[in-house]
C-alpha cells in the first residue's frame, strides 16, 4: 500500500508539474518573480506560521492530553512537517503520529486515530469554504467538479467517524468474543478499545467546540496568508474571493497523494482557482511557486529545529517509515 501511494503521489506530482508548466511564458513568469515585494513575503510567513502552530493546538486537543504535554505534540507536529517537505505519500502524518507515541506514551492506535480525526477536521474546512462560496458567491464560482467530489469523501469520512464514536461500543462483544480465541482477536481487541477512547473528542460538545473555534482560526489565517502573497505580487485590486478559492483548490489537492513537498501541487492550484480574475498562467505559476518555496522554508526549518535537538530519534522515526 505504501509503495502504490508513493508511486500515486509521483504520477500526480509529475503530471502537476508538467502541466503547469507548459502554461508557462518565461519571461512573464521570471518578471513577476523577480517583482515580489519582500516585506509582503515576510507578512504571508508569519501568518502561515500561526497557522501550522494553531494546527499542533487542535492535534493536542484531539489527543486528549494534558496541556503540559503540548511542547511534544509541538515536535511531533515539526516531525511531521520535515516529513511532508522531504518524503512522499503522507509520510509526514505517519512521523507525527510515530514521534507523539514515543514522546508521550500513547498507543500507535491512539496516535493514528487523532492524525486521521486532525486530517478530517481539515476536510471539514473544506467543506466549510465550499458552503460560504456557494452562499456568498454562488454565481461567480467555477470550481473544478474534482474538488467537489474530494469534499464529499470528506464528508462521507466524517459521517463515518462520528457513527463510530456513537455506535462503537456496540461492537465490544464481538472483539471481546475474539481477544478469547487467539493471540491476532487479542490484539484486534486492543485496537479497538484504543480507538474508541481515540473518538472521545466526537462526544464531548466542549472540546468539539474548541477544535471548530480552532479551525475557524487556522482557516481565516491560511486565507490571509493567500491574500498577502496578492499584495507581494502587487495584485492588489484581488479581493478575498480568490484567496479563499485558492485555498479550497489547496486543501482538495492536498488530501491527494504527493510528492515531497508538494511539487506541482501550489502550481496548478494557483492556475485553477487564479484564471477567472485576470491573472494570466505565467503569473498563477510563478505565485504558486513563491507559496510552495516559503511553506517548504517553514517545514524545513520547524522540522530541523526539532531535530537538532534528538538528531538520533529522529534518524530512527526515519527509519520506522
Amino acid at each position: 500500500m505504501k509503495k502504490i501511494l508513493k508511486f500515486s503521489g509521483y504520477i500526480l506530482g509529475i503530471f502537476f508539474f508538467a502541466y503547469s508548466f507548459s502554461q508557462v511564458q518565461w519571461s512573464d513568469f521570471i518578471s513577476s518573480i523577480k517583482n515580489v515585494a519582500t516585506p509582503w513575503i515576510a507578512i504571508m510567513a508569519a501568518s502561515f506560521l500561526l497557522s501550522m502552530f494553531l494546527r499542533s493546538v487542535r492535534w493536542h486537543i484531539i489527543t486528549g492530553l494534558p496541556w503540559i504535554n503540548m511542547s511534544k505534540v509541538w515536535e511531533a507536529t515539526a516531525i511531521g512537517y520535515l516529513g511532508t517537505a522531504i518524503y512522499p505519500a503522507k509520510a509526514g502524518d505517519i512521523l507525527k503520529s510515530i514521534r507523539l507515541q514515543q514522546l508521550t506514551g500513547i498507543s500507535n492506535t491512539e496516535a493514528l486515530m487523532s492524525t486521521l480525526i486532525d486530517r478530517l477536521f481539515d476536510g471539514l474546512a473544506l467543506c466549510g469554504i465550499l458552503a460560504i462560496l456557494v452562499i456568498a458567491w454562488g454565481k461567480q464560482l467555477n470550481l473544478n467538479f474534482v474538488v467537489w467530489i474530494i469534499a464529499a469523501c470528506f464528508i462521507l469520512g466524517l459521517f463515518v467517524i462520528a457513527l463510530y464514536s456513537v455506535s462503537g461500543h456496540r461492537l465490544e462483544r464481538f472483539f471481546t468474543s475474539l481477544a478469547t480465541q487467539s493471540k491476532v482477536g487479542t490484539r484486534l481487541n486492543q485496537i479497538y478499545q484504543q480507538s474508541l477512547t481515540a473518538v472521545h473528542l466526537l462526544k464531548s460538545p466542549k472540546l468539539l467546540c474548541s477544535c471548530l473555534t480552532i479551525q475557524i482560526l487556522i482557516t481565516l489565517f491560511d486565507i490571509l496568508a493567500c491574500w498577502f502573497l496578492f499584495y507581494a505580487f502587487g495584485w492588489k485590486e484581488l479581493s478575498l474571493l480568490p484567496a479563499i478559492i485558492m485555498l479550497a483548490y489547496l486543501a482538495a489537492a492536498f488530501s491527494l497523494p504527493s510528492t515531497p513537498g508538494y511539487i506541482g501541487v501550489y502550481q496548478i492550484a494557483s492556475i485553477f482557482a487564479l484564471r477567472g480574475f485576470g491573472i494570466s498562467e505565467s503569473e498563477a505559476v510563478a505565485y504558486g511557486t513563491i507559496f510552495q518555496t516559503i511553506t517548504f522554508v517553514l517545514f524545513v526549518s520547524v522540522g530541523i529545529q526539532t531535530k537538532l535537538r534528538r538528531p538520533k530519534k529522529y534518524m530512527q522515526l526515519a527509519d520506522e517509515t
